[in-house]
């Protein structure tokens, strides 16, 4: 696969109330290009960011919530 094929690089982008901010996955990862060779590790990256390091205060919140409550 060319590695400018999907134009990405090991960036998150979120975008909120209309301005958008870039989460770096690893370090420099603005500057690194997602290629072949490099592929699984960016999913791996962004699948944890989504379902882990994103929402870590949310879920922290709601454990302090719950073990109050019991």
């Amino acid at each position: 696969m060319d590695q400018d094929v999907l134009g990405l690089t090991f960036v998150f982008e979120v975008e909120s109330l209309g301005s958008k901010r870039e989460i770096d996955l690893c370090p420099n990862g603005k500057n690194i290009i997602v290629d072949s060779k490099n592929m699984e590790y960016y999913v791996n990256l962004f699948i944890q960011h989504c379902y882990v390091t994103s929402i870590v205060k949310q879920v922290a919140y709601l454990s302090k919530i719950f073990f109050k409550m019991y």
